[in-house]
């Protein structure tokens, strides 16, 4: 190969990889539409900055939540569109417990309960495995094997204000030749505020949603809750 060639193959990479680390997350209607999990691939470095200020963050509210805010209450404004184009709202009002075992923290209410009722720490939930490989400086993929039966993908964004955590949750299947995939079952999306200066908002979802798929007639299932700060 002449110095031309390897110059231009050396560019070619090199554009390669800055594109693929400043990829662009699908949108929750393209999730949807390709009805399975795409391919296992590690975070490029724009996502894993964003997935470690996350779990910092997240380190951050588990402490903050865990000493000075057990049994205080938190409100929060639900709204569900359904399938069939109806809406509803409501406002929950719940308190938050700690389990005396597992040590998660959940919201808890006495009436109509959040939809997203346990607390995603960096311990506790879906980001718990990225968390844990980032905070030992590893490399880690965007997709996690939970058992035999399921596994989930992370996608990472911020929109100039916030950082964006899509965590989509696939179901085991085998097809008529017996090839493995996963399905696309639902898909949680958190925004939240990761920067230290806020504290009692720092790791907290100030909205989140969940969504379903509605089937062969296309479109989701959203279930949104977004908290009530003064």
């Amino acid at each position: 190969m002449d110095f031309k060639k390897l110059l231009f193959f050396l560019s070619l990479v090199l554009v390669v990889s800055c594109e693929m680390n400043k990829r662009k997350p699908a949108s929750i209607e393209e999730i949807i539409l390709t009805e399975s999990l795409g391919p296992d691939r590690n975070l490029g470095v724009e996502e894993t900055n964003i997935a470690l200020r996350v779990c910092y963050a997240f380190k951050s509210k588990r402490n903050y939540l865990r000493s000075f805010k057990i049994g205080s209450q938190f409100e929060f404004q639900i709204h569900e569109r359904a399938c069939n184009g109806s809406e509803s709202s409501h406002v929950a009002k719940v308190k938050l417990y700690e389990h005396p075992e597992e040590r998660h923290l959940e919201f808890r209410g006495d009436e109509k309960q959040v939809y997203l009722s346990k607390v995603m720490t960096d311990r506790h939930g879906a980001m718990s495995y990225l968390c844990n490989a980032l905070f030992r400086g590893k490399e880690v993929s965007n997709t996690y094997l939970k058992n035999e039966t399921q596994k989930f993908q992370f996608e990472f964004d911020n929109n100039g204000e916030m950082d964006i955590v899509k965590v989509v949750y696939g179901v085991k299947g085998v097809d008529n030749f017996g090839g493995v995939y996963y399905s696309v079952s639902y898909i949680d999306t958190y925004q939240m505020e990761s920067t230290p200066h806020k504290t009692e908002n720092t790791g907290m979802a100030v909205k989140a949603s969940r969504s379903f798929p509605c089937g062969q007639g296309g479109g989701t299932n959203d279930l949104v809750q977004e908290l009530i700060t003064e």
